[in-house]
């Protein structure tokens, strides 16, 4: 059954249905996520939870948060999902999971520049170098790239910046937001 958030579980209950599984999409403030989890596991204790936006710094921050408050769950994830259940689940689900979701092109880059790797011009065509990331603070891939370079001692990155120097367009900051007004207010990313 799909159903909006917020009359999910009213509706359950009117319905006397009680789901085993619950797919959360689209929830994505912290303190929202938490209350929601709570509810379903308050409707079924058995449920399996599993949710998307994993990705997202403030999903991270709630199941995390949940984990902690509640340590008898089971929690599973991978990069762009999580399951959370109080079932007793083999943990092969987990090596699964891992393995049957391929990682996304950007955050393969992205963990390319933070170990100032030379493989990153592996995922370059695979890529758009300048959509802003949300969940990597907004930057586009190649402002990444130029703050790593900065950082980059070794200068291993240097040859692939001014190789995709042509290919960056210059970001238009509109409202003239700086890195301070982003880290002060990340749901301005949203």
């Amino acid at each position: 059954m799909k159903h909006d958030v917020n009359d999910f579980i009213p509706v359950m209950k009117q319905q006397f249905v009680i789901p085993d599984i619950v797919f959360i999409d689209a929830v994505k403030k912290t303190d929202r996520l938490i209350v929601l989890l709570e509810a379903i596991f308050r409707f079924n204790h058995e449920a399996i939870v599993v949710g998307d936006d994993y990705v997202f710094e403030s999903v991270r921050a709630a199941v995390s948060r949940f984990k902690q408050r509640y340590p008898t769950i089971q929690l599973f994830t991978t990069k762009p999902c999580y399951l959370m259940t109080y079932r007793k689940i083999d943990m092969g689900l987990t090596a699964y999971l891992r393995d049957s979701i391929p990682e996304d092109p950007i955050d393969r880059f992205y963990k390319c520049l933070e170990s100032a790797d030379q493989e990153c011009s592996d995922y370059i065509d695979k890529i758009d170098i300048n959509k802003p990331q949300p969940r990597h603070n907004g930057n586009t891939p190649y402002t990444q790239l130029v703050i790593a370079v900065r950082y980059d001692k070794k200068k291993q990155l240097e040859p692939l910046m001014l190789q995709l120097k042509e290919r960056a367009k210059p970001i238009k900051n509109v409202l003239g937001l700086t890195w301070v007004d982003y880290m002060k207010y990340p749901d301005l990313l949203y």
